[in-house]
């Protein structure tokens, strides 16, 4: 293959080693040397990125294709080099604009339902129990009236720990059991090995720690969905982590309810390089939990916090995960590095909203 650019400066190559002849006692001709290898410093790798994208109304668009998207990393834009559309449903009462089809149907959903509980005053403790009480009762609902058969579901809790209630299954009683175990603080029922896998062929945490190994892994918030993380990275496809709690506790921040400086970004880098978007639902009717709104954004999420109940922002998540995007593109890394790389998933569109991680890892 040519390459113009290197061809560019013949004359002046040939005109130093001209002078060099004349002037050196032992001349060394420029073409003795190898050229370097174009590339050579870096590693080029292929970027796997999911997005939703949603009208107005909050229903998935679909029959995008590569032009309708701009990625921007490092602060260059980046066209995809293919784009793929997955669903769970066929969307049979709509045209498919674009030519773009459903490339598999029925696509299986992961959903973990995650209760953090944290020690609080007295004053807060009664109303954040009833809190989670309702969120959990209208988690079970959700997951009877509007899951999918092909939906599976894990039920994760934290207190002064994290607990593996259920692992992923599409036996909504045994999420209904789990979830009254997670909102009254009771610990996880014994796993026996019949029953301390996922059902064959689906999603699995059988590999997570239990019991007091896994309390003590996870002293705090951050080590517990950093562990949670590493385990659901093992799962293929994009995981969906539904968060009923309130803001986390920070030791670093300037400010209260602020952002960890340092226990939130290995955190969040861990969320995304496992593919896991975290939905927030604050028990709390305040706007200014910023730690739940950070974590929503960078994953690709979304934060709820001012609903008449639980149900509403259930609903939204269950609707906007109907379909997804993936978009594929090449990015280039230091050879030999590793590292996290920041990005941005844009639709041309301004009438669209789309939703996507905000980076990974290399």
């Amino acid at each position: 293959m040519t390459r113009p650019r290197l061809r560019l400066p013949v004359l002046a190559v040939a005109l130093t080693v001209a002078m060099a002849r004349l002037l050196a006692p032992s001349p060394a001709s420029a073409q003795d040397k190898p050229p370097a290898a174009f590339g050579s410093q870096v590693d080029v790798a292929e970027v796997l990125l999911d997005a939703l994208v949603t009208d107005v109304d909050g229903n998935v668009v679909f029959g995008l294709g590569a032009d309708d998207f701009v990625i921007e990393e490092d602060g260059r834009e980046i066209a995809p080099e293919s784009v793929t559309f997955y669903s769970n449903r066929r969307f049979l009462e709509a045209a498919d604009p674009g030519g773009v089809s459903v490339d598999r149907v029925p696509e299986d959903r992961a959903f973990v339902l995650f209760l953090y509980s944290p020690k609080v005053a007295d004053t807060r403790a009664s109303r954040l129990f009833f809190r989670m009480t309702d969120a959990s009762r209208s988690a079970a609902r959700w997951a009877y009236e509007e899951l999918l058969p092909n939906d599976w579901v894990a039920v994760v809790s934290y207190d002064s720990g994290l607990r593996l209630h259920q692992d992923f299954t599409t036996d909504r009683r045994a999420v209904d059991r789990a979830l009254r175990r997670a909102a009254a603080g009771r610990p996880p029922e014994g796993q026996w090995p019949s029953r301390s896998g996922s059902e064959g062929g689906g999603p699995t945490l059988e590999a997570m720690p239990r019991g007091d190994q896994l309390r003590d892994l996870t002293p705090t918030i951050y080590q517990g969905l950093t562990e949670l993380a590493g385990e659901l990275g093992t799962i293929p496809g994009r995981k969906n982590l539904i968060f009923f709690g309130m803001d986390f506790p920070s030791q670093n921040a300037t400010a209260a309810g602020s952002v960890d400086p340092v226990r939130y970004p290995p955190m969040m880098h861990a969320l995304n390089a496992a593919n896991v978007a975290v939905y927030a639902i604050a028990l709390a009717n305040r706007a200014d939990q910023e730690v739940l709104y950070r974590l929503s954004e960078d994953t690709g999420g979304s934060y709820d916090w001012s609903f008449p109940d639980f149900s509403v922002p259930l609903h939204r998540v269950a609707r906007e995960n109907n379909g997804y995007y993936l978009l594929s593109y090449r990015a280039e890394h230091p050879k030999g590095e590793s590292g996290y790389r920041e990005v941005k998933v844009k639709v041309r569109n301004p009438e669209f909203t789309v939703q996507a991680r905000g980076g990974y890892e290399y």
